[in-house]
């Protein structure tokens, strides 16, 4: 069990990956989200970036069909391709 002085406050970790900060458990894990964010026990970007590919590329071929017919009026298709 290793200990960090973190302010006021003592971290504790122990072997079944948890962290103690005062009365609250805190389960380590290598990645989560939060606010939309990916957060990596590494702090690398290439998730995140990976993430906003993937959901760039979704919206573009679910997009795709409506654009390319040609029974969907023009101006329709300005209105998507803008928003």
């Amino acid at each position: 069990m290793s200990e960090h002085n973190i302010g006021t406050h003592i971290l504790n970790r122990y072997e079944n990956e948890c962290v103690k900060l005062a009365i609250y458990n805190f389960e380590i894990v290598k990645d989560c989200t939060y606010i939309g964010k990916i957060l990596t026990s590494k702090a690398e970007p290439r998730p995140e970036i990976e993430k906003k590919n993937t959901d760039a590329n979704r919206a573009y071929y679910a997009l795709l069909p409506p654009l390319e017919s040609q029974s969907v009026p023009r101006a329709e298709k300005i209105k998507i391709y803008k928003t």
